[in-house]
């Protein structure tokens, strides 16, 4: 398997993680503290988290589209969690990647530029 495919592997995986994963470590805590999680999980963590994985990813490379495509494509697994598809939730999570990315691509050329 190659680098790129390795790296895209990697962000599958931490997505799925954001989109799916969470939902299931929430199972095995209490009530309350379960409630908390999922709903931090919705408007912080994963959008915090596709934010910086895009600009992870655009500080490596360049502006490049596979973060927020990833977010989009995956977000439709959210609804076998909730049993509903909520739009807004995917437009937001995929904006915050795109500006992930936007700003790592403009860190990546800064860097660049004063090299």
């Amino acid at each position: 398997m190659n680098k790129k495919m390795k790296i895209g592997l990697l962000y599958t995986l931490i997505i799925l993680f954001l989109y799916v994963g969470i939902y299931g470590l929430a199972s095995f805590l209490d009530t309350y503290l379960a409630k908390a999680l999922i709903v931090n999980n919705i408007l912080l963590y994963t959008p915090l988290g596709l934010f910086i994985l895009g600009l992870i990813d655009g500080r490596g490379h360049g502006f490049s589209i596979r973060v927020p495509v990833l977010a989009f494509l995956l977000f439709p697994l959210t609804i076998f969690s909730f049993g509903e598809w909520i739009w807004l939730y995917q437009v937001i999570y995929s904006l915050s990647a795109v500006v992930g990315c936007l700003l790592g691509a403009l860190l990546c050329h800064i860097k660049n530029k004063s090299l």
